[in-house]
């Protein structure tokens, strides 16, 4: 997160002057603590696999660069309940807890907040859903056999 000037020791009575706390300040404060997630790309490799890339950003959208806890899992339509619609590899990341196998996971991001996986499945639309500290959304994934 960047640094705003907010450290991590304790506050005393006479730590709290005048303008040492700017309305800039508190909002780029706050602004790096809302995570969301943001659906980089969904590429069909036109061989039964498809590839997508999450990444952890802040409110502004400004990429978080460090490990973030996700939740991702796979569904036939937007938004669905976790459904095993192929094969999942975590390439880019690390699966912390398998809650449903091909579906469910709870993944790790790498240092710089990616998250990459290749699905495997017959051709079709697939959606990939993740969430980080309760926020959001989904991406579209296209795969096809064209081999």
């Amino acid at each position: 997160m960047a640094d705003h000037g907010i450290t991590g020791r304790a506050v005393g009575e006479g730590d709290i002057v005048d303008n040492a706390v700017s309305a800039d300040k508190l909002s780029a404060a706050v602004q790096d603590g809302i995570l969301d997630i943001d659906f980089e790309t969904g590429v069909d490799l036109h061989d039964g696999t498809g590839l997508i890339t999450l990444h952890v950003v802040d409110a502004a959208g400004n990429a978080v660069e460090e490990e973030n806890l996700i939740t991702l899992w796979t569904s036939a339509t937007a938004e669905g309940a976790a459904t095993a619609v192929g094969t999942i590899v975590v390439d880019d990341g690390v699966v912390m807890e398998t809650i449903t196998e091909n579906a469910m996971y709870q993944i790790m991001t790498d240092s710089s907040g990616l998250v990459w996986i290749t699905l495997t499945a017959s051709d079709g639309t697939y959606y990939v859903m993740a969430r980080v500290g309760g926020k959001g959304g989904y991406g579209e994934i296209e795969v096809s056999d064209l081999t």
